[in-house]
């Protein structure tokens, strides 16, 4: 019963992050530039 409820905020989070890893990518190369 664990893993499942853990299973279900992990999915959430990792729609999230890689959201907001992509403006900060971005930001990181125009730094960079």
């Amino acid at each position: 019963m664990h893993p499942k409820p853990v299973e279900q905020p992990m999915s959430r989070p990792q729609s999230v992050l890689p959201e907001s890893e992509v403006p900060v990518d971005m930001n990181l190369i125009e730094f960079e530039a």
